[in-house]
């Protein structure tokens, strides 16, 4: 397996693809960035509670029966 690198700037790179593409879940922001999925838990729930610049909307439901019941995408807060 690839080892991932620490990455500085992973707040400034999610709202940069949010920002091509609204409305993506977690685990498709880690795959198209490349990131540890804890690590952009972490970066959203600051952007989304402390620096207000994300919004998390309830999306669809998980297929799955042992997974989360409901699913949060994430978009660019509007000014």
């Amino acid at each position: 397996m690839k080892k991932m690198k620490r990455r500085p700037r992973l707040a400034q790179d999610i709202l940069v693809l949010l920002e091509q593409k609204p409305n993506m879940t977690q685990s498709e922001i880690a795959k198209e960035l490349l990131a540890k999925p804890h690590s952009i838990k972490a970066v959203l729930w600051k952007l989304v509670h402390q620096h207000n610049k994300i919004v998390a909307t309830k999306g669809a439901k998980a297929d799955k029966m042992t997974g989360p019941k409901v699913i949060n995408m994430y978009c660019l807060k509007e000014l």
